[in-house]
């Protein structure tokens, strides 16, 4: 899943929280802790404008289904209007709001499209880490950053005993730079992965 940190401001400067844009589709793939009613995913994954937060968000703004939530832009300036499709439970912190990267991506200058704050990779197994480590630095073997020490920090993090849920929140994808000129264009991120549980 391809993701990216979107910044701005809900109504003051000192309502933060997490917002990001995402492929919406692949949000409660790749999260599967995160838990919300089918028919909310659906709403999500099929209105452009769509949104998803966490309850602990919700609470604290009051925020229902069918809520109109404006963001104001600052990393990617403008106003940007999301209707609330989905309410989604979380055993941390849910102080989250996910919506669309498509939609994002249409209301950018064509100079800035296609760039990527964060690629999350779902793995079938703890034990598949380090091939699919390999896998990725080979995707990325003329990549500019220094991954070699950073190679460790990531296996570190995806090799986990048996049985245990490897969770990378994201705030703490900064595993490694990696510059990619294939697929979407330029690309400049942090790659992570997740064992499924």
């Amino acid at each position: 899943m391809i993701s990216g940190w979107f910044g701005g401001t809900y109504k003051d400067p000192k309502n933060f929280f997490g917002r990001f844009a995402a492929d919406s589709g692949k949000v409660f793939t790749i999260y599967q802790e995160l838990k919300i009613p089918a028919d909310q995913r659906i709403a999500f994954e099929r209105d452009r404008t769509g949104c998803v937060i966490g309850r602990d968000l919700a609470n604290k703004y009051k925020l229902n289904l069918g809520d109109r939530m404006t963001l104001v832009g600052d990393i990617y300036p403008g106003n940007y209007e999301f209707t609330v499709r989905g309410i989604f439970d979380s055993p941390r912190s849910s102080e989250l709001m996910y919506f669309s990267r498509e939609y994002l991506e249409q209301t950018l200058p064509e100079r800035r499209r296609g760039q990527a704050g964060v690629f999350t990779t779902l793995i079938d197994q703890p034990s598949s880490a380090g091939r699919i480590a390999a896998a990725i630095d080979n995707e990325y073997r003329n990549a500019t950053a220094d991954q070699g020490r950073e190679r460790a920090a990531v296996l570190a993090r995806l090799c986990v005993p048996a049985g245990q849920r490897q969770s990378f929140p994201d705030r703490d994808f900064r595993r490694r730079h990696v510059h990619h000129s294939a697929g979407l264009g330029q690309h400049h991120g942090n790659v992570g992965a997740r064992a499924r549980p």
